[in-house]
């Protein structure tokens, strides 16, 4: 400010400030160790008696001051007052010191956040450095040296170890049918104490393991699923210490099992899933399958059971309808509505040729049939209980199937039981015989070694109500496995170009059934029990009454046949005898008609030839008495025309 007042003293008059002005800035810019001049002016009196007042003015006259330096010539300050003042205007230095300020504070609080950030995160990192880091910057090396922190002992927990457990199956050739990898994850068994072991049963073993288990091997067979290649169990030691499974792992565990190429057919390999057996029931597992490498998998945290194994349902075995047709070189009959049945199996269940439903469920006539469904009720009823199919039961070789109420179905009188016919009204016939396979051969096997000039790759192998059975390569005839028998099904078209019945064959299959005997008396015995006057005939494990002494003996039966038994064999009751018993052959006096009595009604032979050709004899029938009546029942219109034939 000095230099300020003197530039303004030396300036001409008429660029001069106001005295005032000068004096003020002299005495503004004045150090504190000069004396103090007396006041020269009225102006500087005021501002000693209003010193707010004076203090104001002054500070705007500093400011226009200030303003009016910018277009005047600067002398050069002594070095002293530019150390102790800046050479700036008083207003704009106010403004840069507070932006100064502000910056400086920016600065503090962004090294405290970064102070922070650092002593929680990166100081706290587990990642110890004990070595010096050397870089250098330009030509100066820079040494930094992180001291290695103290890190605690944790407390060791122990876990059980990752294993896995691996099996192998094998045939009699010693070939590799199946394998199973059982795989633990470290930590999936809760106690370190539990042992797991891993084996397998394969199929001959399994075999032999149900032949001395009855109860398994009826589940086995029972069951709608078939085992492939054999079975694994996985099992925990000491079992006396364990809860019975499921077992827990966490993590989860892993099973992967192998099979072989050869045990399954392409057409349902596919629906291969892993299942475990409990209770006697196979249960399906969410398992996912690798058919190009033969394996399934799945993992789970809870084994539901110690018993495991590749299963496939028994229905996905049987052949689909596109892949395999009944006698596919025999055209079928005509049939109007494309329901599945032909215009004459329509007729034989009194379904409608021109309406594919019948009974308007939403289901083709022919799909009923083939399913054993009633296809003139609509509410799910059976076609067992329908009417319109009859049930032939074989009590020599304990099976039954339907076959139609019109037809007849007839064991032929030499083979005693061993070959049955039923024989439709058109000249068609069906056929079931039973042959011997004491070596307990499969389907195929047998097949081929009674004919063994046969392609086998002609031949069908399936399943039918969970017996194995092959279709022989014409598809009009198959071959069932029970033990050490074979069960033949045939259809013979007779002298037909086409053929009327496939629909009803497929039925009479699937209808086929084997069917357990009750212990007991056989059949056709006499039994009373003791002071009881009731007399009954044993009849298909049921005991029948006799209506009257009369009937007893109309029937030809004797009283000294009668045997009486203790009171604690008992017998369900069958159907009362109220006249001749199915199968009799009987006329009236002064009629030519010769009827054969079946369900209670008696059915008239169309002619003598068909009499004879179903292999009847006259001397057979018995002549009864005009009052014995019996309602009509289906006339037999057709015999057989040719004989069956086995392959």
């Amino acid at each position: 400010m000095f230099e300020q007042n003197q530039q303004s003293q030396s300036q001409p008059p008429e660029q001069s400030q106001p005295v005032e002005s000068a004096s003020e800035s002299e005495q503004i810019s004045k150090p504190s160790s000069m004396p103090s001049m007396p006041a020269q002016t009225t102006s500087q009196e005021s501002e000693i008696e209003t010193p707010e007042l004076a203090k104001k003015e002054v500070i705007q006259r500093a400011e226009d001051l200030g303003g009016s330096f910018v277009e005047e010539k600067i002398h050069t300050m002594p070095e002293k007052f530019k150390k102790t003042r800046p050479n700036l205007p008083i207003g704009k230095g106010r403004k840069n010191f507070l932006i100064l300020v502000l910056v400086v504070i920016l600065i503090v609080a962004a090294g405290g956040f970064g102070f922070y950030f650092w002593t929680r995160y990166y100081k706290a990192s587990p990642e110890v450095i004990s070595e010096e880091t050397v870089t250098t910057e330009g030509e100066q090396p820079i040494v930094s040296i992180k001291e290695e922190e103290e890190v605690l002992p944790k407390e060791e927990i122990k876990i059980s170890p990752e294993q896995t457990l691996k099996v192998e199956l094998k045939n009699e050739s010693d070939q590799t049918v199946s394998s199973a990898e059982f795989h633990l994850l470290e930590g999936a068994l809760s106690d370190l104490d539990i042992q797991v072991k891993a084996t397998g049963l394969s199929a001959s073993e399994l075999n032999s393991l149900l032949a001395e288990d009855t109860e398994k091997q009826t589940a086995f067979k029972e069951s709608s699923y078939q085992v492939i290649g054999g079975l694994y169990k996985i099992e925990f030691e000491p079992k006396d210490s364990l809860p019975q499974v499921p077992q827990v792992f966490k993590p989860a565990a892993t099973l992967t099992v192998f099979y072989h190429q050869d045990l399954v057919d392409e057409e349902w390999e596919n629906d291969l899933i892993l299942g475990y057996f409990k209770d006697n029931l196979w249960t399906p597992l969410p398992s996912s399958l690798n058919a190009e490498d033969n394996i399934l998998t799945i993992d789970f945290e809870i084994l539901p059971s110690d018993t495991l194994a590749v299963i496939i349902d028994k229905e996905k075995m049987l052949p689909k309808v596109e892949a395999f047709q009944i006698a596919p070189n025999i055209p079928s009959s005509i049939d109007s509505d494309n329901d599945g049945l032909t215009d004459v199996e329509e007729i034989v269940f009194s379904t409608e040729i021109n309406n594919p439903d019948s009974d308007a469920d939403g289901n083709p006539d022919g799909q009923e049939i083939i399913g054993l469904m009633h296809p003139l009720d609509a509410s799910d009823v059976k076609l067992a209980t329908s009417g319109l199919i009859n049930v032939y039961t074989n009590p020599t070789f304990s099976y039954s199937l339907f076959y139609p109420a019109s037809w007849l179905a007839r064991a032929i009188p030499e083979t005693d039981n061993q070959e049955v016919l039923i024989i439709t009204n058109t000249g068609e016939f069906f056929s079931v015989t039973v042959e011997n396979n004491p070596e307990r051969l499969s389907p195929t096997d047998w097949y081929l070694r009674q004919s063994p000039k046969v392609d086998r790759t002609l031949l069908f192998e399936t399943v039918i109500n969970n017996s194995e059975a092959v279709w022989n390569s014409e598809h009009l005839t198959v071959y069932l496995i029970k033990e050490d028998r074979v069960y033949i099904l045939s259809y013979n078209t007779g002298t037909e170009k086409e053929a009327n019945f496939k629909t009803i064959f497929e039925m009479l299959i699937n209808s086929f059934q084997f069917v357990v005997q009750p212990q007991g008396r056989p059949d056709g015995t006499l039994i009373k029990y003791p002071d009881k006057p009731e007399i009954y005939l044993i009849e298909k494990g049921l005991k029948r009454a006799f209506q009257s002494g009369e009937i007893f003996e109309r029937l030809g039966f004797r009283w000294e046949d009668i045997i009486e038994i203790p009171l604690n064999e008992a017998y369900l009751d069958g159907e009362i005898i109220t006249g001749r018993l199915d199968g009799t052959l009987i006329k009236y006096p002064d009629s030519p008609a010769i009827y054969l009595v079946e369900g209670g009604k008696k059915r008239s032979f169309k002619s003598g030839e068909i009499f004879e050709s179903l292999g009847y004899k006259w001397g057979e029938v018995i002549e009864i008495s005009s009052d014995e009546i019996y309602p009509d029942g289906p006339i037999i219109e057709s015999g057989i025309i040719g004989t069956p034939t086995v392959e």
